[in-house]
Formats: structure tokens, sequence, C-alpha cells
């Protein structure tokens, strides 16, 4: 169960969803989706999360299935997080383009 969870809504029917958990204020783990909406269907175009036990990139298909992962070892995983939502931030709509 994640310790904090919310959504960021953006223009055009996409949202960030982000998921943390935390210790002792520190980011032990997370997920951020990056979701579109249109119409009735939702889908995940890409996810950062740290599921293998490092900060990782999973670009997804119209299916939802791993097409791409790209490692970011070199950030914690509070940077990580930071640096997850500032990207979907900025380039949601080359995601979806790539999807």
């Amino acid at each position: 169960m994640p310790d904090k969870a919310y959504r960021i809504f953006l223009e055009k029917g996409f949202v960030i969803a982000v998921s943390i958990e935390m210790i002792e204020g520190r980011v032990v783990g997370f997920v951020v989706r990056l979701i579109y909406i249109q119409g009735e269907e939702e889908r995940d175009l890409a996810r950062y999360d740290t599921a293998h036990g490092l900060p990782h990139l999973d670009l997804l298909t119209r299916e939802g299935k791993i097409k791409e992962k790209r490692w970011i070892e070199w950030l914690s995983f509070g940077e990580a997080l930071n640096a997850a939502i500032a990207d979907f931030k900025q380039n949601y709509e080359k995601y979806l383009a790539e999807n």
C-alpha cells in the first residue's frame, strides 16, 4: 500500500498517476505512470518505477506490454521520482506519438 498517491491532470486527456512508498521520510519505492484518456479508453503510455530494485523507465505498447526498458541507476529513488514527474510533464505528447 503506498504511503502517498495522487494524480496530476495535464491537458488533452493526459494524467500522471504517482504512487510513493516511504520509510522515515525517504523514498524507498515508487511508480509514476503516464496515462492517456480518450473517450472511454484509458491506457498507460509509459511508466517509471523501482520494481527491480533500481529506478527505470518502461516504454509500453498500445496493449500495455513493455517494449523497452531504460535503466536510470545513477539517480537515487527520490531524484528519479522527481525526474520522472518532470519528464512526463514536459514530454507527454512525445510519449503518445511514440506509442
